[in-house]
């Protein structure tokens, strides 16, 4: 993966993320997404502190709440970072369907990306994608990741993994 030399939206297109649709049209059949193995970004404009909801409106996947504490909300967000979550998947097209049915209220397999739809301008998220080999997906993730917690001092916004020290991240 390319190091970035930001990431603005113009820094993630440098290194090949492309798309930039609003998250429920990049996830339909009709949408632009490919059926291939990548990484994926979902950005927003919005900067200025968060805008947080009492009550998450995502599905709530194997019987869990998806809700967190608005104080842990406003701990983890980053004001200037617009990217807020980076995932990787084998079939972005279904993998961007299953995030935008998640953030409908579905209770489909997209929790760790929960703390997204507790912010009060969700409905402005925008999705990136790049397509990968099967083989370079995590890698290229880790690598977003780890350039983003070099500048941040911590990973995005809803990134939870590896937080084995905030329990109430895994509930």
């Amino acid at each position: 993966m390319t190091e970035l030399s930001g990431f603005e939206r113009k820094d993630l297109e440098a290194v090949g993320l492309e798309g930039w649709l609003p998250v429920s049209v990049a996830s339909t059949d009709q949408g632009m997404a490919p059926s291939s193995p990548g990484v994926y970004v979902v950005f927003s404009e919005h900067s200025g502190p968060g805008e947080f909801l009492s009550t998450n409106p995502a599905g709530w996947h194997k019987g869990r709440d998806p809700t967190v504490p608005s104080t842990l909300l406003e701990e983890r967000w980053i004001a200037d970072a617009g990217v807020l979550y980076f995932g990787h998947t084998m079939n972005l097209r279904k993998r961007l369907n299953q995030l935008h049915r998640f953030s409908s209220g579905e209770p489909v397999a997209h929790y760790g990306g929960r703390l997204l739809w507790q912010v009060s301008f969700s409905d402005e998220y925008v999705v990136a994608w790049k397509a990968t080999s099967e083989e370079d997906r995590t890698t290229v993730k880790k690598s977003l990741i780890r350039q983003f917690k070099q500048k941040f001092g911590r990973q995005p916004f809803a990134n939870v993994q590896r937080e084995a020290s905030r329990p109430e991240l895994h509930q």
